[in-house]
């Protein structure tokens, strides 16, 4: 696909941008003369989005950001209103965002990898029957350069909860659909507040990896990671209207 694709344009009503973003592009520039990213790219055609006071100058009106190997959906405000309007929204958790998943049925892969937390639902996988749960966890950075992150629950090591990002719980709800062979799977995947890599940690937390994730599955491959952002749903201030927008 090309680089980004307009999903949604801006209106005096409908006051943001949704674009869908290619995997291998980041979301948003390092700094201001970088062009090669999904929110400068938008940014050209619609040069009011800069104008926004974000939480990081350099990112503006960038509401929803995606990990540059994610293909999908990202939203920018194209006001100050809608922009801080939003911000109280996704600390509120009333923003949701889907996700899509091709995953392996990989049972020791929080072995392997290592420093996760026992996980209940683990046990869920292997019965066909429980195709819709949730998982729910704090998080911690881990690894070289904080460049991962392990959840961390009450019943976790001292340590870990010490290093804890946030004192607050977010929950993954995943629905499962598994292929003919039951050595792969769909998994849907929605959230209402996020942490950085939540939903690929959290179904690797269930031995459920992202086919291709280089972080989180321990079944390395060549393959593009097989996670998309796939759906976004939130209220519009001004028309008191749901915006509902999905891709396949």
């Amino acid at each position: 696909m090309q680089k980004i694709k307009f999903i949604h344009e801006p209106s005096e009503t409908e006051p943001f941008v949704v674009i869908q973003k290619a995997a291998g592009l980041p979301s948003a520039p390092l700094t201001e003369n970088d062009s090669e990213n999904a929110f400068s790219m938008a940014a050209e055609y619609y040069p009011e989005l800069r104008a926004i006071n974000g939480k990081k100058p350099i990112e503006h009106g960038l509401i929803h950001r995606l990990d540059t190997a994610t293909e999908g959906l990202i939203l920018i405000a194209a006001t100050q209103e809608f922009y801080d309007f939003m911000q109280i929204e996704q600390n509120e958790g009333r923003f949701v965002k889907t996700y899509r998943a091709e995953c392996n049925i990989t049972k020791n892969n929080t072995e392997i990898l290592g420093s996760f937390p026992a996980n209940p639902v683990q046990n869920l996988i292997a019965d066909k029957e429980n195709k819709t749960f949730s998982v729910e966890s704090y998080f911690r950075n881990f690894g070289e350069g904080k460049k991962l992150v392990r959840p961390v629950t009450e019943n976790s090591g001292k340590a870990a909860l010490k290093k804890m990002g946030r004192t607050k719980l977010y929950k993954t709800t995943i629905s499962l659909n598994y292929s003919e062979s039951f050595e792969t799977l769909e998994a849907i995947c929605r959230i209402q507040s996020g942490y950085r890599h939540q939903v690929r940690c959290h179904l690797a937390w269930c031995n459920i990896p992202v086919i291709g994730d280089p972080l989180y599955n321990a079944i390395k491959t060549s393959s593009q990671m097989q996670f998309f952002a796939t759906g976004l749903e939130f209220k519009n201030p001004i028309t008191d209207k749901d915006e509902r927008y999905y891709i396949s």
